[in-house]
Order: structure tokens, then sequence, then C-alpha cells
């Protein structure tokens, strides 16, 4: 058997899980969106941080790292480099000794808002690509993946 042959195969039986498909389109959007906020000198996980951090403001590293964005470790580095890039400043919080709050900067303020108006239109485009119905169909995949999966 050849490496084409196996590959054709294995390519075969992926493409008849569900998984691989959204794992696909998950991928082109995190392309997308990726080349979109390259001018900006963000990430995709970096507007994602950026964007927790404006709608939870103030905010710690502990309250974003329970959104799901990533372990309080991952959370703490990619807060640094956004502190770096002068994106988000950290303090102590007025009200708890050992809490720090995160802001956005005015900086950090402004690029958020363009690089979220860059990634809305990415999601809007595909949104009316695939039309409504589709989108929610899209969204009873999930809850039912959510129903039975969990």
């Amino acid at each position: 058997m050849t490496e084409d042959a196996d590959i054709d195969r294995l390519s075969q039986v992926l493409d008849d899980r569900i998984g691989t498909r959204i794992r696909r389109i998950s991928q082109l959007i995190i392309e997308a969106k990726a080349t979109a906020l390259r001018p900006l000198d963000i990430t995709v996980p970096q507007y994602s941080t950026l964007l927790a951090v404006k709608h939870l403001e103030p905010s710690s590293a502990a309250q974003l790292a329970r959104t799901g964005l990533g372990t309080p470790q991952s959370i703490a580095t990619m807060l640094s480099t956004l502190e770096s890039k002068g994106l988000v400043s950290r303090r102590a919080s007025p009200l708890h000794q050992k809490l720090v709050e995160v802001r956005l900067t005015a900086l950090g303020a402004k690029t958020i808002d363009e690089a979220d108006e860059l990634a809305a239109d990415i999601e809007d485009r595909l949104r009316e690509g695939i039309g409504e119905d589709q989108f929610d169909s899209v969204v009873r995949i999930e809850k039912v993946a959510r129903d039975l999966l969990r």
C-alpha cells in the first residue's frame, strides 16, 4: 500500500466525522481572523483576551481563566505580553489586597474596538453566506453536543 493510498483512506474516514468538519471550520475562521488582525499586531488569542477584558473590566487573571481562555498560568503569560504592548494595565485592587485588576489602556481600548470590528465582519460574512436556517442548525448542533457529551 502506498503512502498516498493510506492518506486517502484516512481522509475518507475523517471526512465522515462531524468533529473533523467542525475543527476544519474553526481553523478556517481562526486563520481568517489571524490574517485580519495581523496589521494590528495582535494574535487571535490576544484578541480573545482583550475582548474578555473589555467586557469583564475590571477583571483578574483568575476571572479570565474561568471564562475558558486558558489556565491561570497561560493567562498570566498572555497578560504580561499584552501589558508589554501597552494594551492592558495591572494594578492592585483598592477593594481586595490580594487581587490584581486588569484593565484596558487607551491603546488597548482602541485596538480591541478595531480588532472586534474586523473579527465580527468575518463572522458576519460567514453567517450571511450560510444563511439563518443553517446558522440555526449550527446552534442546534452545539446544544445537542452539550447535552449528549457532558
